[in-house]
């Protein structure tokens, strides 16, 4: 009867795996019906090898949980591809709603009267709280399928699930030390119904906190699309102006030429070869010049480098562009340029404190699976790194560019490096394609920039 006890009591891990998986359905190495296959299974054996070793050996209520706490986490790292910051977040969330239900199914429990005071007499909690686990599953499930992996996918700052991490780990350590194992409360039931409401409102308190957290993220999500649409239209309206502007040009030029052939032939017949030369370098120079440089077929992608390309000129620094892409992508035109745009403006940024100026961009498809995005720039040699993370040099933190292009990266598989050697800032991102996306029709289109092919650039895999 002991052994059952525990061995329900620590079932619980089951259905609490469960919950921590489902948001993480896009991110599981395996996919989740291979996961649960492999690991329900696992879970099942360590439950019972915990409950065996509490039933022969005289261990103490929580002397098991944090071990049993860091091989469930150590499995749940393991199965998943998303970053460590999202996995503890998580893992974090299920963790304070177990917390919450342990005390409220022995408060349940005190108050039907079923069980006693002694620890060796709690089958009947142990039960409930099995029971309320599973139930909360599966009314949770939907949610944590739908909307917690929607939660996951975004490429949000680190911040925001350090903040979720920290609450939700409050709460789980609140619940423990308020556990309720005193003898009194199965015999004062004002105390047991006291109780039974402080565990019910922090039940309440993790819903909304977990609810906040998505509207939040969610809030975000749409600000930065909405930040990121805006920037592409005011890039794509100013290619529009340059384009009506080289169209009006030329339509000009076009309606004078006819007199300035008959100039020409008048001065030609004249002999007077010294004005007519004058007036052809005059007329050369007066030519309708192109604002609008073709680096690829996306249209997007192809307003933000000649927004960039503008800046360079304007800040005197050295542009150099390679782009090669297929006609379909696993992110979206702006996904795409928002991991660009981001990398691009940092570097601008950086090249106005530098001596040399310079920014060297690579995109391209290699071996036919992987999309490569590999950006060099100079720099001052300034740098602030925390933990290995570059922080920003405007303000405190992370960089939210970098973390924004790192996530995004990581959404789709990829991976995202930054690093610097002497006054040389090297991003690299690298995502995976499927080789069905991939067209048999890929165009090159190269500017050579100011100072010839582009050259130095460094890639790590």
């Amino acid at each position: 009867m002991l052994y059952l006890q525990y061995f329900l009591s620590y079932l619980i891990i089951v259905p609490t795996a469960m919950l921590c998986l489902m948001p993480m359905r896009n991110q599981l190495r395996f996919g989740l019906h291979r996961t649960l296959l492999v690991e329900i299974p696992g879970l099942l054996l360590l439950a019972a090898g915990a409950a065996w070793l509490n039933t022969v050996f005289p261990l103490g209520e929580n002397d098991l949980l944090f071990p049993l706490l860091a091989i469930c986490f150590s499995g749940y790292r393991w199965s998943v591809k998303a970053p460590l910051f999202k996995v503890l977040g998580v893992f974090s969330v299920a963790l304070g709603l177990l917390s919450v239900l342990s005390n409220l199914s022995q408060c349940i429990d005190a108050l039907l009267g079923l069980s006693f005071s002694e620890k060796t007499d709690m089958l009947q909690s142990s039960a409930i709280f099995l029971c309320l686990g599973c139930v909360f599953v599966l009314l949770l499930a939907n949610a944590f399928l739908r909307y917690g992996s929607r939660v996951v996918d975004q490429p949000m700052p680190r911040r925001s699930w350090v903040i979720i991490t920290a609450l939700s780990l409050a709460l789980f350590v609140c619940n423990l030390l308020l556990r309720p194992v005193h003898d009194d409360i199965y015999y004062d039931r004002g105390q047991m119904m006291l109780q039974t409401a402080a565990y019910g409102t922090m039940l309440v308190i993790w819903g909304l906190q977990t609810a906040a957290f998505y509207v939040t993220i969610w809030d975000t999500k749409i600000a930065m699309e909405a930040r990121e649409q805006s920037r592409l239209l005011e890039m794509q309206m100013n290619q529009f102006d340059s384009q009506q502007r080289y169209i009006k040009t030329s339509e000009r030029t076009r309606h004078d030429f006819r007199h300035s052939i008959r100039t020409l032939y008048e001065l030609y017949e004249a002999g007077d070869y010294h004005t007519l030369g004058q007036y052809l370098k005059q007329y050369v120079a007066e030519l309708p010049v192109k604002e609008i440089t073709t680096y690829t077929g996306n249209t997007a992608l192809n307003a933000l480098l000649n927004y960039i390309a503008h800046i360079c000129q304007q800040h005197q620094i050295a542009f150099q562009v390679k782009v090669t892409l297929p006609d379909v992508l696993p992110l979206s035109d702006v996904e795409l340029c928002g991991m660009v745009g981001n990398i691009l403006e940092n570097a601008v940024i950086a090249c106005k404190r530098a001596e040399e100026r310079k920014i060297q961009l690579t995109i391209l498809v290699e071996g036919g699976v992987q999309l490569y995005i590999v950006a060099v720039n100079s720099f001052d040699g300034y740098v602030r790194e925390r933990n290995g993370t570059y922080q920003s040099t405007n303000r405190k933190g992370e960089g939210i560019g970098l973390s924004s292009v790192t996530a995004t990266a990581e959404k789709y598989g990829g991976v995202a490096q930054f690093y610097h050697e002497g006054k040389q800032f090297y991003s690299n991102i690298a995502i995976p394609l499927a080789e069905d996306e991939l067209s048999d029709n890929v165009k090159t289109v190269e500017n050579k920039g100011s100072s010839g092919k582009m050259g130095g650039v460094k890639r790590r895999k």
